[in-house]
């Protein structure tokens, strides 16, 4: 359900504040000693702690593929161990990953390119060899151990890979956060007496649109039209390296604003409208960053968090100036 806007912060997503506790990535880990037979000159082990870096990557595919996407490093995490563990049994150990949002984040980022997780996690650490009278013998040190999981197929995997039905399981209790889209409420404006004012709202309308519609090009062309050609005018100001052109908001929005704001707050809506054309010369600099002001060629593709945090700007900034000039 969409909330209204007056009530509407964006903030991020908080999987605490979703589900009250931080979800965990369990992976399970299963150490294998050699048989008495290999070694029968020790028999135990100690092992203290393992140290687990883990990557995250991505595939088109459910099962293991050569070639796959880099998708950074997840972290490194340490498995307290602490066992003796006697050769030739095996133990059952965990490696937990606490789930934070930008964690969660990514994961979404993922999925949200029709993409599977995959993990490579390099385990390393010591392990130290003791004989039958309990004598220490030998370290060893365990490098680059790789955590393998089994697939449908009941095979060993050099990788961690979750399928579709995996990550849903995963982030099944995330409640509030929709796995392909994030739903951001849009004001509903009132009829405008200020022609400007009602284009750049259309605009806004068009680029919301074109956002969820993954119209790159599109939404930074209608964010950009909408302040430069309906909200701001070009003024050249004296600056100490000499004369140079910024923008201003348009003088009929500025003094009808003005002029419905009691005498002694003039000063105070002085200072604000001065802090939102900072915003909106901000937003502008971040959009020459992706298209040029004077056609509509794209300069650098902007990531689908740009463009959210440049259409949240937009809104937030149209939001307030539509409801200065509503028609009452």
């Amino acid at each position: 359900m969409a909330v209204p806007i007056e009530s509407f912060v964006y903030t991020g997503f908080s999987v605490e504040k979703a589900i009250g506790e931080v979800p965990k990535l369990n992976f399970e880990i299963v150490i294998n000693t050699r048989s008495r037979e290999d070694i029968p000159n020790i028999s135990h082990v100690y092992i203290n702690h393992l140290d687990c870096e883990v990557f995250l990557g991505s595939t088109d595919t459910s099962e293991p593929t050569p070639g796959y996407s880099e998708e950074g490093n997840f972290g490194t995490y340490i498995i307290n161990v602490g066992k003796l563990i006697e050769i030739g049994k095996r133990d059952i150990t965990h490696l937990v990953i606490p789930l934070n949002s930008p964690k969660v984040d990514k994961f979404l980022e993922i999925r949200h390119k029709k993409r599977y997780l995959l993990f490579d996690v390099d385990i390393s650490g010591y392990c130290l060899c003791y004989d039958s009278e309990n004598k220490l013998t030998e370290q060893i040190p365990l490098k680059r151990l790789s955590l393998k999981k089994k697939t449908a197929r009941d095979e060993l995997s050099d990788r961690v890979i979750f399928n579709t039905d995996d990550f849903v399981k995963l982030m099944k209790e995330i409640k509030g956060y929709r796995l392909e889209s994030v739903e951001i409420p849009i004001y509903n404006f009132k009829e405008q007496q200020f022609p400007n004012m009602k284009k750049a709202v259309d605009l806004l309308k068009s680029a919301y649109q074109n956002l969820y519609s993954g119209k790159e090009l599109e939404t930074v062309r209608d964010i950009r039209n909408l302040f430069l050609n309906y909200l701001t005018f070009p003024k050249k100001i004296k600056t100490e390296e000499g004369k140079k052109s910024e923008k201003f908001l348009k003088n009929e929005i500025k003094n009808y604003i003005m002029s419905k704001v009691p005498e002694n707050s003039k000063e105070v809506y002085e200072a604000v409208i001065k802090a939102l054309e900072k915003d909106i010369r901000s937003i502008c600099d971040i959009l020459s960053k992706f298209i040029h002001e004077t056609d509509d060629k794209l300069i650098n593709v902007p990531l689908h968090k740009d463009l959210e945090f440049l259409y949240l700007s937009a809104l937030s900034i149209v939001t307030y100036l539509a409801k200065q000039l509503e028609q009452p």
